[in-house]
């Protein structure tokens, strides 16, 4: 991202690990600890990011985009597995750490909707969609969460305002039920 050379943490990173990592200037070390040595499991690797964001606390923007980055993969990498307890502590922290990211919000509703805490899905969702109105697929989770939780009224307003804008089978599937 050219955006960001204009610090050194990208040149830092690059020469953190990789084939020419012997060749790294004396003096200059990784800045991204989690690139310097593999975890020895998955739940590890959760663990060092949140040691890692913590020892940064006043860490610049960029560094807790990245991490905030690197939590959501995470989370969602746990909700894939099934693991939704520990995918949504995860999620929850990266909209924390990065509240602007909409499809953050989206990750944590489908987290919340998985646990049974449908009501906390759609705040979330709701939210994903203030960031974003035209989320089609926050809409779309919206839609599903008012379903679950019988109020079909909400859940026909959001429905329609896909279809108006591009229906797919799944909407018009959803709207009959």
């Amino acid at each position: 991202d050219l955006t960001h050379l204009n610090d050194d943490w990208p040149v830092a990173w690059e020469w953190a690990t990789g084939l020419d990592s012997q060749w790294r200037p004396p003096g200059l070390t990784p800045d991204f600890p989690l690139y310097q040595k593999p975890a020895r499991s998955r739940s590890e690797y959760g663990d060092e990011l949140r040691v890692w964001q913590q020892e940064e606390a006043g860490m610049q923007p960029y560094r807790q985009r990245a991490v905030a980055q690197l939590a959501t993969d995470y989370g969602t990498y746990l909700l894939d597995q099934g693991r939704f307890n520990e995918a949504t502590a995860y999620l929850r922290w990266a909209t924390e750490l990065g509240p602007e990211e909409q499809s953050r919000w989206t990750n944590l509703g489908v987290a919340l909707n998985a646990l049974n805490r449908v009501r906390g899905a759609v705040s979330a969702t709701e939210y994903a969609l203030e960031l974003n109105r035209g989320d089609s697929l926050a809409r779309r989770n919206l839609a599903r969460y008012h379903i679950r939780l019988r109020e079909w009224s909400e859940a026909i307003v959001h429905l329609k305002i896909l279809i108006e804008t591009s229906p797919t089978a799944t909407d018009l599937g959803l709207l009959g039920v």
